[in-house]
């Protein structure tokens, strides 16, 4: 009776003990999975910033070609009413 009592405790004990192991490899697996996604999040964000850069500088780029355009005319212009 005795050692029956002590049989089941050891398999309680061992139940217990698998169950924390399990427990604490799914919170592992949980955690791993979350820096997976920040990482990933992390990423897409810095393809924005990037994509953001490359539209500003086109931007940029557009405008300063009109501004060009614009003092090509006006020379053009200039250069008419002088003649």
């Amino acid at each position: 009776m005795h050692s029956d009592v002590i049989r089941k405790s050891l398999a309680a004990a061992r139940s217990a003990e698998r169950a924390n192991f399990e427990s604490a490899n799914a919170a592992a697996e949980v955690h791993a999975d979350a820096v997976r996604r920040r990482r990933a999040l992390d990423n897409v964000r810095e393809r924005l910033r990037h994509i953001e850069h490359l539209e500003a500088d086109r931007r940029a780029n557009r405008e300063l070609g009109e501004l060009a355009t614009l003092h090509h005319i006006s020379k053009n212009a200039q250069h008419q009413e002088y003649q």
